[in-house]
């Protein structure tokens, strides 16, 4: 690859190329496709997700198996934990039904590119964000890093939307503009697993090619690392695409970098 091939604009067709190599789709009958995403969840199973035809609208569900896999994952939904994981899916811009467990959007026809997107992220992000650890820790990863940006008083905005140049990307928190340095966009990973880092690049390269006021924000990718072993090259391929990883474990001595 010579220098001219490498820029934003050549690493974003290339994604979009990937993708439409990746998608696979069923039609169920004349109103039901399922369709599976070229993304993988905690598990590294594809996630699937099922679009059903109503009148002049379209259904987008998960058909539940987000919430089933984290009951079958140990994980139980006490009041407040269902508080949080509702509070996650209006963040992302989709619904959850209690009664069936489900993820769901309705779209119109021209929504559907935006919609589909924001459900799969959407089960990426809770997936990744309730999975517990090994020692059942008592907060999820969000939760403590709001936490942590309190105790140390860093400003913050959670759940920020910000226009990409293809699509509405969503920043887990945004830390504003001071003085002469931009603004800090950040996407939390809680399960740094094998090339976890790449579904979060597309976002930031999304945001730096647009036109937003934010396209110069410093892309920051936090990771909790806490028992588990997050690869040095990994780490080095981050840095590649000018985003900065920030592992947990280090959180104490990153105040100052936050705040500058």
């Amino acid at each position: 690859m010579n220098e001219k091939e490498f820029c934003g604009k050549n690493i974003i067709q290339k994604y979009l190329d990937w993708l439409r190599e990746n998608i696979s789709y069923k039609d169920i009958s004349d109103e039901l496709i399922s369709m599976d995403s070229p993304f993988l969840d905690v598990h590294n199973d594809v996630l699937r997700i099922y679009i059903k035809k109503v009148g002049n609208k379209y259904y987008l569900t998960d058909d539940g198996f987000i919430s089933y896999d984290l009951e079958c994952s140990g994980f139980q939904f006490t009041k407040k934990r269902e508080e949080i994981f509702n509070m996650f899916a209006k963040g992302q811009g989709v619904s959850y039904n209690n009664g069936t467990g489900e993820l769901f959007v309705t779209s119109t026809w021209d929504e559907l590119p935006q919609k589909k997107k924001d459900l799969i992220q959407a089960m990426i992000n809770i997936g990744d964000m309730f999975m517990l650890n090994q020692k059942q820790i008592k907060s999820i990863f969000f939760e403590d890093v709001k936490n942590y940006f309190k105790k140390y008083e860093i400003s913050f905005v959670p759940d920020v939307f910000i226009q990409g140049k293809g699509f509405k990307q969503k920043i887990d928190f945004m830390i504003p503009e001071i003085g002469n340095h931009p603004p800090k966009i950040i996407k939390l990973v809680n399960n740094p697993t094998k090339g976890f880092y790449e579904k979060f690049l597309f976002t930031f390269l999304d945001i730096r090619e647009s036109e937003s006021m934010n396209a110069n924000a410093e892309p920051i990718l936090m990771i909790n690392d806490l028992d588990k072993n997050v690869k040095e090259s990994d780490i080095e391929a981050i840095k590649n695409y000018n985003v900065k990883p920030m592992l947990w474990s280090e959180r104490e001595t990153s105040v100052y970098e936050l705040k500058a």
